[in-house]
């Protein structure tokens, strides 16, 4: 049975004007939204009625529910304005579908799961499976690949923000794995065989189940770093095939390290390490690099998926950030960071090695200072004190800056010392050695403080210290 379509103005109002749609359109739009991946004349009508319904500003009113379109549950048009794709998702706004209807999906639930750290520097695992899994399958693509990749920022899209970035996705991968943090020694396993970030995030994923499919674990869409990047957009894709539980067309997920990312036209050079020898690769997509800050490795993530009309599977969606190393997934933005971090790992062995218990994150998502606002530090370090609480420091990385930058710098800083001390470590005179002296010096003059210091009306408290009170005695 085919559901009665209208396309309808956006917003609607009880006046706008509305008209039956096409019964081989709506076909076509059945067959696409279910993840069909035949062209047809009914999926071509529907792929053009799509990219006309999103340049008129309408939506699609379902009859599942009775005649009045007004009322009725409704369908979206929207489009990804850089790479021009168009496609629908569920207004969560209006009523639900029927039970028997083609684009019925259950509500998401608002209750957040349960975070494997703290909620100020861990990616709640639901943002992790709606956000990866999506809400629907890709409809029509404009144009042959993206000129641009997508800017962190959120886009308003009739009045509603679109999905965050692939860009967050990375983060919060990232964060979820652990990946962030300054594992001192490097993490290993019972058998003393070293955990490198690849594993941590196939196993973070394998942690993370769909709320509307519990048995759906998101390892099962990701390939991550494979001996070589050759063809792996369709490795990738036939992969992600095998496993997906999604309603619309499957999208997998390709995660890797590449040496050197260079642009070449509308696509994108990747100079990878493939087991004892050095590869390239030529992707269509423009994957974004910031190899004027700082050089590689960079970690790349990209969204792979199969759009109606294209012959192959392909980039939907990529970025990448700058890590410490090929087998230190930790975030860098500039080469000055890159030195900072190498001598934070130094010191926080030292640290150890005199008893002192000190833990260190790169934040990715903002932090919070009351009540001045939020920041984002280069470095977040925690010092645990035998009074039952942990003190911050955060760390600066000096760079070159313009007004605006320079203006945002200090505004960071002077919101993290609402939260603990601030130490600003200026590299820019290009004396290594110097810097990481004074770095040492001071971070290890301020854990010795810290762990011994009483708390502070900015320390961070334990939870058991929290439900019976401060602890105003040294613990024994």
């Amino acid at each position: 049975m085919i559901v009665k379509l209208w396309s309808i103005a956006a917003p609607t109002s009880p006046d706008a004007t509305h008209s039956p749609i096409p019964t081989n359109v709506v076909r076509g739009l059945v067959a696409l939204w279910t993840g069909s991946t035949q062209t047809s004349a009914d999926t071509q009508a529907a792929a053009a009625f799509l990219i006309d319904l999103h340049d008129q500003g309408c939506h699609i009113a379902c009859g599942c529910r009775g005649e009045d379109p007004h009322r009725a549950p409704r369908l979206l048009c929207k489009k990804i304005r850089l790479t021009r794709t168009v496609f629908l998702c569920r207004d969560t706004t209006r009523p639900a579908h029927a039970e028997s209807c083609i684009f019925r999906r259950d509500s998401r639930s608002d209750v957040d799961h349960e975070a494997a750290q703290r909620a100020e520097r861990t990616a709640r695992q639901y943002d992790l499976a709606d956000l990866l899994s999506g809400t629907g399958g890709v409809i029509v693509q404009r144009a042959r690949s993206p000129e641009w990749a997508r800017p962190r920022a959120l886009q308003d899209s009739h009045g509603q923000l679109t999905p965050p970035t692939i860009a967050t996705a990375l983060d919060l991968l990232l964060e979820a794995s652990g990946a962030n943090a300054a594992h001192v020694p490097y993490p290993h396993t019972p058998e003393g065989h070293r955990i490198f970030p690849e594993q941590s995030i196939l196993e973070a994923t394998s942690r993370v189940s769909h709320q509307d499919t519990a048995a759906y674990t998101l390892d099962s869409l990701f390939l991550v770093q494979p001996s070589s990047l050759e063809g792996f957009e369709r490795v990738t894709y036939e992969h992600a095939a095998a496993g997906w539980r999604g309603d619309g067309a499957p999208v997998g997920y390709a995660m890797f390290v590449c040496d050197d990312i260079l642009q070449a036209g509308s696509g994108s050079l990747l100079r990878y390490r493939g087991g004892e020898q050095n590869g390239e690769v030529l992707v269509a997509h423009r994957i974004p690099c910031a190899r004027a800050n700082v050089s590689g490795p960079y970690l790349v993530l990209c969204k792979i998926g199969h759009p109606a009309g294209r012959q192959a599977p392909c980039i939907l969606a990529a970025t990448s950030q700058a890590v410490a190393s090929r087998s230190d997934w930790w975030a860098v933005d500039s080469e000055w960071e890159r030195e900072s971090y190498q001598n934070l790992r130094r010191i926080l062995k030292e640290a150890t090695e005199e008893g002192l218990q000190l833990e260190a994150w790169r934040p990715l998502r903002w932090l919070t200072a009351v009540p001045s606002g939020l920041f984002l530090p280069d470095w977040w370090l925690r010092c645990r004190s035998s009074w039952g609480c942990w003190h911050n420091l955060f760390g600066e990385v000096e760079g070159t800056r313009d007004a605006d930058g320079r203006e945002m710098k200090e505004r960071t800083i002077q919101r993290a010392e609402t939260r603990g001390r601030v130490w600003r470590d200026d590299r820019r005179d290009g004396r290594r050695q110097q810097a990481d002296r004074r770095q040492r010096s001071a971070v290890l003059v301020w854990a010795r403080w810290a762990s011994k210091a009483e708390p502070q009306a900015n320390s961070d408290f334990e939870e058991a210290a929290l439900a019976g009170g401060i602890v105003r005695a040294p613990l024994r």
